[in-house]
C-alpha cells in the first residue's frame, strides 16, 4: 500500500485530496495545527491518520514523514494582505516550515515530495508571493544524485471553492448589499476548481521526475473586473 503524507490536510486542497487518495488506495495521513478542523475530518473520514502539528516544528515534521511513500507539502499561511503586516509569520511558516518539510523528506527517504506552489511566485509583487517563490528554490534545492527523494513543485492559480476566495467575500459583500471594489481593472487572474486542483496534483505524482515546476495549462483566466460585474449581474436578475 502507497502511504501519502498532506501537510495543511484539512485545508480546501486537503480536503479534496483525501477521498481521492483513499479511492486509489493510499493509507493517507495529514497534518494540521487545527485539532477542531481535524475532529470535523475525522468525523467523514476515520480511516486516514491525524498528526496535530506545525511544520515549522522540525522534529514533528521528521516524524510526521517516517515510512512515508509521497509528500504532498500545502500547508502554507495564504492570506496576501496578512503577509505584508505579518512578515515574520509568513516566513517562518512558508520558508521556513517548507525547509523542515523539504529536509524531514529527505531524511526519511521519501520517494517523491510535491511542493503546492501559487502563480503570485511568479514575479511577486507582495511578500507571500515573495515566499512562495522562495519555497520553490529552497524545495527544488533538496534534488541531490545522492537522495532518493524527488522534489518537484505544482504551480497554480486561484481556487474558486478555497476558504477566503475573492468569490465568497465579494458574495458575502452582494448578500450585504455592499459594493464591490476592484483596485485594478486591468490585472486577469487564474481561477480553477478544487477538482482542477486535485487532478493537476495526481498528474505531478504519476509524471514528476523530480526538479520540475508543473505549471497547468488551458487554466481559465479573467480580470476581477469582469468577474465583479458578471457576480453583481447575476445577482440582478435572481
Amino acid at each position: 500500500m502507497t502511504n501519502v503524507l498532506i501537510t495543511g490536510g484539512t485545508g480546501s486542497l486537503g480536503s479534496q485530496l483525501i477521498p481521492a487518495f483513499l479511492a486509489e488506495g493510499y493509507f493517507v495521513s495529514i497534518v494540521s495545527r487545527d485539532p477542531h478542523k481535524q475532529a470535523i475530518q475525522q468525523a467523514r473520514h476515520p480511516e486516514v491518520r491525524y498528526i496535530l502539528a506545525d511544520i515549522r516544528d522540525r522534529e514533528r515534521m521528521f516524524r510526521a514523514c517516517e515510512n512515508q511513500d509521497i509528500v504532498i507539502h500545502a500547508a502554507a499561511l495564504k492570506r496576501v494582505e496578512r503577509g505584508d503586516t505579518d512578515a515574520r509569520e509568513y516566513h517562518s511558516t512558508n520558508v521556513g516550515g517548507t525547509l523542515n518539510v523539504a529536509e524531514a523528506c529527505r531524511m526519511n527517504g521519501v520517494n517523491k515530495a510535491i511542493f503546492i506552489s501559487s502563480d503570485k511566485a511568479v514575479e511577486p509583487v507582495n511578500l507571500y508571493g515573495m515566499t512562495k517563490a522562495i519555497g520553490e528554490r529552497v524545495w527544488l534545492a533538496e534534488n541531490s544524485p545522492y537522495s532518493i527523494t524527488k522534489f518537484s513543485a505544482l504551480r497554480y492559480g486561484n481556487v474558486v471553492e478555497s476558504n477566503g476566495s475573492v468569490w465568497h467575500i465579494w458574495q458575502r459583500r452582494i448578500e450585504q448589499g455592499l459594493p464591490l471594489i476592484v483596485r485594478e481593472p486591468e490585472p486577469t487572474r487564474f481561477f480553477l476548481s478544487l477538482d482542477n486542483a486535485v487532478s493537476y496534483v495526481q498528474f505531478t505524482i504519476k509524471h514528476m521526475h523530480g526538479a520540475e515546476i508543473f505549471v497547468p495549462a488551458s487554466v481559465r483566466t479573467f480580470s476581477l473586473w469582469e468577474l465583479a460585474r458578471e457576480m453583481q449581474a447575476q445577482k440582478y436578475w435572481e
